[in-house]
């Protein structure tokens, strides 16, 4: 239910076919429901434009009804623009609704808007945006005559006829939280046969516990009530799988098990098709093993099938016929995890669908056992005794069966009658762990032309995926220009000077890419001295990080992980100021943030390695994290002075070759950052290069051993020494004619 903006324009149901067959009724409240009074004479809370003077919902556990009551008082001008309007979507394949009122109050006089007159029943199917087609109608009615001051009173009960787990009743309930509520209820009535139980937020408290006497006999009443004016802000960072302060979970349903085999009674059983039939065949003929056949499979169903959601006769929770979806080639994640499933089966391969929460997932073991705390579907498969799991609907992953990158679903439920329990998720593959290895490279300019930025990426695990199908979807031209905004960004103006470009292996999941550009802006010019300031942008490696705010914390702290990063910074200019060389460690119980900067060869490199090694972090230690990052920030900024009036030095032999994969590839994807070297791997600069290059002749190696002496002879000329050199000749000759001709 909402109190919402103008709707889009939609043709109405023609003549609401009767409101729907009958499924929409006008009546007085049920003789189960309490009516709960409120005080129309309530402060206003803060100069906010809206108080809901009562929020009540009543449930009937036995009947599966909700019987709720809203009263708020309009503050402001602008709350009787926004809430002047009330909508309801309703499900006409499962719910049945009655309305009882629909009011304005304004002092003693009130105006009833709960008239089928008054009712419009819109089909207007939000969801296509998301490709999603849930069949939902929508009731609205405008109040007329509305005005600062006004009450509105909005009363219905709505019962719900579930097509999974018949008979059981579960809930998840949760207060609004976008304005003041002078007074709440929740009730709920059921048989203490039943097995009901309750799960609440610590800020609720427990309930009030009461027979509900004459008006349901032989039930009993749980309550929860109070008022909630004064909120904390919401806090930013937290958990997806953190809720709200005040909610309240109830189930009948004993146990998990419970819960599996009900959905795999209501799901499709296994059956002959004669086209998935034909489809295996021409599986198990496209490759000769088993691994790679899967791989064939998992493609063709994730890349070739288009995902759409149709809800219009299933009710959202029972997917179609396998065979039904590869004849239209088309499904939602429930619809192509069943198809992938018989797929991998009919290829000798054990898969089964499990269903998992995108955001509540890890917190799973810690709620009641409810079908509602699920809403997406996926493949477990074994392969050689090795369980993994599988997105039918990710589409353009690479990394094989065993390396596709997964979300932190954390725990998944089986569709399996013989399911006893949660499942925990299996440890991501290795490679996903890598990550990221970024390089940048800066031919420096201090002329006041462009700089030649050149910037190269080893992609890996989910990180490839993103780019993948990023360009997949808008193709390659929207994706170079998006990163050309990015480096115009960082560095004040970019062009492209050579476009991105990709090597993609799929099969393990690795992406190198290069792009160069022409920037400007980030060297300032006018410092004086003949010298500049070159202002070069944050690091990646920072920039993953999202940081705390000062001051306590109540929640926890997310962070993104497992991640692994590297970002690398080559400035190269003729000639440079020395600087010292910096090696610093920042870290905590959550990050290690290596900083490493060094001067070399008229160059100055910074990298700045970063590794999580949690997903959330305590409150009490988020202080600490916030004190780490912020020391990371103020030694990881970087301000070179270089000398004014430099063109920017000629790129130099392999300028456009990517990064070799041999120095990520070579170290093991949870070793620490701390041990990487910043040099530029394409130049040798690298201990891994070094080590991949065959061993020396004997005569090789005495020649390099007399140029390394040799070199070691040679100081780093000063630009200032020929001027000196000038100045002492002409003084010299000065003073000779002087002397001469006195």
């Amino acid at each position: 239910m909402a109190f919402a903006t103008p709707f889009a324009a939609t043709q109405p149901f023609a003549a609401s076919s009767s409101l729907l067959d009958g499924r929409i009724t006008f009546e007085p409240s049920p003789d189960w429901v309490d009516e709960f009074d409120f005080d129309a004479a309530a402060t206003r809370w803060q100069e906010e434009p809206l108080t809901c003077l009562l929020h009540s919902e009543q449930l009937h556990a036995e009947k599966n009804a909700c019987h709720t009551r809203i009263v708020l008082r309009l503050e402001s001008m602008l709350a009787v623009q926004h809430f002047s309007q009330w909508r309801l979507d309703f499900d006409p394949l499962t719910q049945r609704l009655a309305l009882h009122t629909l009011r304005v109050r304004r002092g003693d006089a009130i105006t009833e808007h709960a008239d089928p007159a008054r009712i419009r029943l819109l089909q207007r199917e939000e969801g296509m945006e998301s490709f999603v087609l849930h069949g939902h109608y929508t009731l609205v009615t405008l109040f007329e005559d509305v005005r600062p001051g006004d009450c509105l009173e909005v009363a219905y009960t709505v019962t719900q006829i579930p097509r999974l787990l018949g008979g059981s009743f579960h809930r998840l309930l949760f207060l609004p939280t976008n304005h003041a509520l002078d007074r709440y209820v929740w009730s709920v009535l059921h048989h203490p046969e039943r097995g009901l139980r309750h799960l609440e937020s610590p800020t609720l408290g427990a309930p009030e516990i009461e027979d509900a006497g004459p008006k349901a006999p032989g039930l009993v009443r749980w309550t929860w009530k109070g008022t909630l004016r004064e909120r904390p802000a919401p806090e930013s960072n937290t958990p997806p799988w953190h809720l709200a302060d005040h909610w309240v979970q109830l189930s009948d349903l004993p146990d998990w098990g419970t819960v599996a085999a009900g959905f795999a009674a209501a799901w499709p059983a296994p059956a002959e098709s004669d086209l998935i039939t034909q489809k295996v065949r021409m599986v198990e003929a496209s490759a000769s093993t088993l691994e790679a056949r899967i791989e064939f499979a998992l493609r063709l169903v994730q890349d070739d099938f288009r995902y759409l959601s149709v809800n219009l006769e299933l009710g959202g929770h029972i997917p179609a016929d396998p065979a039904e979806v590869l004849r239209r080639r088309f499904g939602d994640c429930k619809d192509l995890t069943l198809l992938l499933c018989r797929v991998l089966n009919l290829l000798g391969v054990k898969a089964r669908p499990l269903l998992v929460h995108s955001a509540l997932g890890p917190r799973l073991p810690d709620m009641l056992p409810s079908p509602g705390l699920f809403n997406h579907a996926i493949v477990e498969l074994t392969l050689d005794g090795e369980i993994r799991w599988i997105d039918a609907t990710g589409r353009a992953q690479g990394g094989g069966p065993r390396g596709r990158s997964l979300a932190p679903y954390g725990f998944a439920l089986p569709v399996d009658h013989a399911a006893g329990s949660l499942l925990a998720q299996p440890a991501a593959p290795a490679a996903d762990a890598v990550a990221q290895e970024i390089n940048e490279t800066i031919l420096l300019d201090t002329r006041g032309g462009s700089s030649i930025l050149r910037v190269r990426q080893i992609l890996s695990g989910r990180h490839a995926d993103n780019v993948r199908r990023q360009i997949e979807t808008g193709g390659l031209q929207n994706y170079r220009r998006e990163r050309e905004k990015l480096f115009a960004a960082r560095y004040g103006e970019a062009d492209t000077d050579t476009p991105f470009t990709h090597d993609d292996d799929r099969d393990r999941n690795l992406m190198r890419t290069m792009e160069v550009y022409r920037v400007r802006g980030f060297v300032d010019l006018n410092r004086g001295g003949g010298r500049c300031a070159v202002n070069l942008p944050p690091s990646f490696a920072l920039l993953a990080l999202a940081r705390p705010a000062p001051g306590e914390r109540r929640e926890d702290w997310f962070l993104n992980h497992p991640l692994r990063m590297e970002h690398t910074v080559d400035v190269v200019a003729t000639p440079f100021q020395p600087l010292p060389f910096i090696g610093q460690t920042f870290a905590d119980k959550a990050v290690i943030l290596v900083l490493k900067r060094k001067f070399l060869r008229a160059r100055w490199l910074q990298s700045v390695s970063l590794t999580t090694n949690l997903a959330t972090l305590p409150a009490e230690q988020v202080k600490i994290h916030s004190q780490v990052l912020e020391s990371a920030w103020s030694q990881c900024s970087w301000i070179i002075m270089a000398f004014a009036g430099l063109g920017r030095p000629h790129r130099k032999h392999g300028f456009f070759e990517p990064l070799p994969l041999s120095a990520s590839l070579s170290r093991s994807p949870f070793t620490s950052t701390q041990s990487a070297t910043p040099f530029n791997a394409a130049e040798g600069d690298t201990p891994e290069a070094e080590n991949a290059r065959p061993a020396p002749s004997p005569a090789t190696a005495k020649r390099r051993n007399s140029e390394r002496r040799t070199k070691k002879r040679i100081r780093t000329f000063n630009p200032w020494l020929w001027p000196v050199i000038g100045f002492g000749i002409a003084a010299a000759t000065t003073a000779y004619l002087y002397y001469k001709h006195r």
